[in-house]
């Protein structure tokens, strides 16, 4: 059973600013090392580094607090399964060895939990909260370093995407979607764009059966190879609405 410290409201903020180097000295942080999404060459804690690192300039830029939406992201691209089916196959299995329903929520948090404190990191009453909020991808937060963390972490899924088809394609996506994180940020609100992200990241069927099969072997090469890691014909989806973002 984890033991959780209660602190006051004022010593509780304080220790949210300091979980970003807290995190990066935990052990879920540190078995993203060696790992590495099917078909890419980066570790998945370079892609989650590579998250936090967009998410914490853009809070900068909006006058938020960049190291707790660096921590924020980084909570999500850890503890979310980031190997699909294998993944989510593992959280059952912890969720049948603990005895605990299988809420991914819930046992997102948990894994957190546990990796804090068997980091040797105090575990403080109030942090479970923020997390459930943070690992509820169905309703929208109040709190704005959160939904910047959900954001950067849908882009960094379509991201990876990319770079399983070509580092090519990998490098104009991530200029297209800044841009349009940039352009649209302070127009639309972080909550609209993240959603934006969200609608490419489940793209159409309706959209991928328009592209001809000349288009396809032109932007996608051996697509086969990935429908299995991509969800369907979602990687379409998402190649094409990186072309098409103006």
């Amino acid at each position: 059973m984890i033991k959780r410290i209660r602190f006051t409201a004022e010593a509780f903020e304080k220790y949210l600013d300091g979980l970003n180097d807290k995190f990066g000295a935990t052990i879920i942080w540190d078995t993203l090392q060696g790992k590495s999404e099917y078909g890419t060459t980066k570790s998945e804690k370079g892609y989650q580094i590579i998250a936090a690192d967009k998410a914490a300039i853009m809070a900068e830029k909006l006058g938020l607090n960049a190291e707790r939406t660096a921590f924020y992201t980084k909570c999500l691209g850890a503890a979310f399964p980031p190997f699909g089916q294998e993944g989510k196959k593992l959280m059952r299995e912890y969720a049948y060895v603990y005895d605990l329903p299988y809420d991914e929520k819930e046992l997102m948090a948990s894994v957190i939990e546990e990796s804090f404190s068997q980091s040797g990191k105090l575990v403080v009453e109030g942090l479970r909260d923020i997390l459930l909020v943070l690992f509820d991808r169905t309703k929208d937060s109040d709190i704005p370093e959160i939904e910047l963390a959900k954001l950067y972490h849908e882009q960094m899924e379509i991201l990876k995407l990319f770079d399983k088809v070509s580092r090519e394609d990998y490098v104009e996506g991530e200029q297209l979607l800044d841009e349009e994180v940039n352009k649209n940020i302070n127009t639309i609100g972080i909550t609209e764009c993240k959603k934006q992200l969200m609608a490419y990241n489940v793209g159409s069927q309706a959209t991928a059966n328009n592209l001809t099969t000349e288009e396809m072997e032109k932007y996608f090469g051996i697509i086969d190879q990935y429908k299995e890691y991509s969800g369907d014909e979602c990687l379409i989806n998402f190649m094409l609405h990186a072309k098409n973002l103006d």
